[in-house]
């Protein structure tokens, strides 16, 4: 009698076992014949409301692609916190996963003139607490236009390093607007007056699509890194409390900021913010040297040059 109850049950689910195991040994082949690289572009933290008061959490990096694709890779909570944008994941043909590229960069220094600028350093006194400690600045640059490529006008470098991009006609307003070239923006120069200490080379995007640039402070891999979004800010605030950041306006930074501190302690980003979807963060490398003082220093620079641009 038994038999006869269980008989059709299994004759159902056998067959729905078998398609699901099919299924995923399909979609987990299909996975292991992919193979890219790409940069991390955007982070997402979603919940859902289960049964008994349970909440479920669920981590994903957006990563952009060599070739323009975009991907969401699920992760864990560990390697949520752990990730930045702009860290670089590659998918190898045969694994199911992506892994993180971590890679020493060796760079030759050199003297050479860049742009106009007078690239002569000079020692200049900068009092933290108790203590001076002298820093590297360039100095003024040479005013002058400089051309662009992709652009038919010309740029306009400022005495301060920075360069404005020609503006554009349709815009109604005379405020001049931050555009996504960082590198050609945010130059060398400004970015070690900024910041007090010597620049010896910046990297910009590796890949179409975005907008950023590292500079470097040694011959490895102790950067900052600027990165120029048109997202919303308030999404970026509410995704890092989510995680248990805390997240607050500095009087300390001359233009609306955001500045986002993980549990322990230890400042993960500031974002200087030119508008509601549209924003500048500033990050350091793990392998950074910088102090936090530094790091909302170098910030609040920057924000004295850029606080009238949107």
């Amino acid at each position: 009698m038994k038999a006869l109850i269980f008989l059709p049950l299994l004759l159902i689910f056998i067959p729905l076992g078998l398609g699901i195991v099919l299924f995923l040994s399909l979609v987990g082949k299909n996975a292991a014949k992919d193979e890219w690289e790409g940069e991390v572009v955007d982070k997402t933290h979603n919940t859902k409301d289960e049964d008994h008061n349970r909440v479920s959490h669920f981590y994903t990096l957006v990563i952009k692609t060599s070739k323009g694709e975009e991907r969401k890779i699920a992760v864990m909570a560990d390697a949520y916190t752990r990730a930045k944008v702009g860290d670089k994941y590659k998918k190898v043909k045969g694994k199911l996963n992506p892994e993180k590229i971590v890679v020493l960069f060796f760079v030759l220094m050199s003297g050479a003139i860049l742009g106009g600028c007078q690239p002569k350093i000079e020692e200049n006194p900068q009092v933290t607490g108790d203590n001076v400690q002298k820093v590297a600045k360039v100095g003024k640059c040479k005013p002058e236009d400089v051309t662009i490529e992709g652009y038919g006008d010309k740029g306009k470098r400022l005495p301060n390093c920075f360069v404005e991009y020609p503006g554009e006609p349709s815009r109604e307003d005379k405020s001049y607007y931050v555009v996504d070239d960082v590198c050609g923006q945010f130059t060398k120069e400004f970015i070690q007056n900024a910041l007090g200490k010597p620049i010896v080379k910046t990297e910009p995007p590796q890949f179409d699509g975005l907008f950023n640039c590292r500079y470097f402070l040694d011959d490895k891999n102790d950067h900052v890194l600027l990165v120029f979004e048109y997202l919303k800010i308030a999404n970026q605030k509410k995704g890092n409390e989510e995680m248990g950041r805390r997240t607050e306006e500095s009087d300390k930074i001359p233009m609306r900021n955001m500045l986002v501190w993980q549990e322990n302690g230890l400042l993960n980003s500031i974002f200087l913010v030119l508008g509601d979807d549209k924003f500048i963060s500033i990050n350091r490398s793990s392998e950074s040297k910088l102090t936090t003082d530094e790091l909302i220093g170098f910030a609040a620079n920057i924000a004295k040059e850029i606080k009238d641009y949107k």
